[in-house]
């Protein structure tokens, strides 16, 4: 045990950290922090405001009955909007008078235009809040199925209607935003792994002939992969439970987490009924497989990198091509129809068994390794 944590302590030294932390802070800047501060961004804010509003009256889950209101609702919306543009000079010039005159015309000249940019930034975002309430009405109508998915993807759409998935209440900038935060955080993990695992076996290449001398000595290899995914992990930990509490502090989406995650404000239908919440979790869990997976590749690589130029030139552009070709689609719409139903349970289980195979063949080998 003290071999492990000086190993643990030999990793996480604080040279690493002073080159961790400024990668860190560059990394934040560029990728994440946009996704804290401008939540919801845009118009979106309309939208995301529109379902807060729905989740304090209905719940997170809305009947026919909920939506005839809403709609009822929306229609005097329409009124006060057809007010405020009959007594609106710009539209009297224009001799139009109503909402759908403005918005729903297939004139679209220079005038009509302005009128409808001025109107979209005047009587405290009305016309935002109408587009966005007509949205939300043209969605829950629509019908969830798709000529282009597979027969048992189109059954399991209409199983989750006869549930009433679909009337969860969970905007898709909600569930965007959470893959942007996890590829983003996901992405951070894997530069920590470079920085801190990849010289924990190249540090030894002077002395490694000394430990295949006992057989203690012949051990380290072992324990030091132990100590790897140890502070793979942990490092894991650290990162996206950071990002986490800032997701939940900053962008406050907690209103949702219990609404099924095939909302009919979602751009997707999903195998499973899960909630938002548990949708995090699988996808936190997920990650976790892959950064074992990388912990163990890394060791092993660090451990026959004949320099340490060599070292970054084999593990910098491996993990640049996984990050760009493979990471945002592990990250994002786990279980979506349009995959195949057990896509993230194979990709986890096969991280995890190609990590205890390496695991394993690398540590019996070290252990009959001879001195050359």
């Amino acid at each position: 045990m003290r071999l492990f944590i000086k190993e643990v302590r030999r990793l996480l030294q604080w040279r690493m950290w002073l080159l961790f932390l400024p990668i860190a802070a560059i990394l934040y800047v560029m990728n994440i922090e946009f996704h804290f501060q401008h939540f919801p961004n845009g118009s979106d804010a309309y939208y995301y405001e529109t379902a807060e509003n729905l989740v304090h009256e209905y719940g997170v889950e809305v009947t026919d009955a909920n939506m005839a209101e809403f709609a009822e609702h929306h229609e005097q919306q329409l009124v006060a909007a057809d007010a405020f543009i009959a007594n609106h000079p710009k539209a009297n010039a224009l001799n139009v008078s109503t909402y759908d005159e403005v918005f729903a015309s297939a004139i679209d000249e220079r005038e009509m235009r302005d009128l409808r940019n001025t109107l979209m930034d005047s009587a405290d975002g009305l016309f935002w809040f109408i587009q966005m309430e007509r949205s939300i009405l043209d969605q829950y109508r629509s019908d969830t199925e798709h000529p282009s998915y597979t027969a048992a993807a189109n059954e399991r759409i209409t199983e989750g209607n006869a549930r009433g998935e679909h009337q969860a209440i969970l905007p898709a900038q909600v569930m965007d935003n959470f893959h942007s935060l996890l590829f983003n955080g996901s992405m951070l993990v894997l530069v920590a792994i470079v920085v801190f695992i990849s010289p924990a076996f190249y540090r030894d290449h002077h002395v490694r002939p000394l430990q295949y001398v006992t057989k203690k000595g012949r051990r380290v290899f072992s324990l030091k992969l132990w100590a790897a995914l140890f502070v793979g992990l942990l490092l894991t930990t650290l990162i996206l439970g950071s990002l986490f509490a800032g997701y939940v502090v900053l962008n406050d989406t907690t209103l949702f987490w219990e609404a099924s995650i095939n909302s009919f404000m979602s751009p997707a239908f999903f195998w499973y009924g899960l909630s938002f919440q548990a949708y995090m979790l699988v996808s936190g869990a997920i990650v976790y497989s892959i950064v074992v997976l990388m912990v163990i590749v890394t060791s092993i690589v660090s451990r026959f990198a004949g320099s340490y130029l060599s070292l970054l030139g084999l593990l910098v552009p491996g993990t640049l091509l996984f990050i760009i070709f493979a990471l945002q689609d592990i990250t994002s719409f786990l279980f979506i129809v349009t995959d195949a139903a057990t896509l993230p349970f194979f990709v986890s289980g096969a991280a995890l068994l190609l990590a205890a195979i390496l695991f394993m063949y690398r540590t019996r080998r070290e252990a009959r390794m001879e001195i050359v």
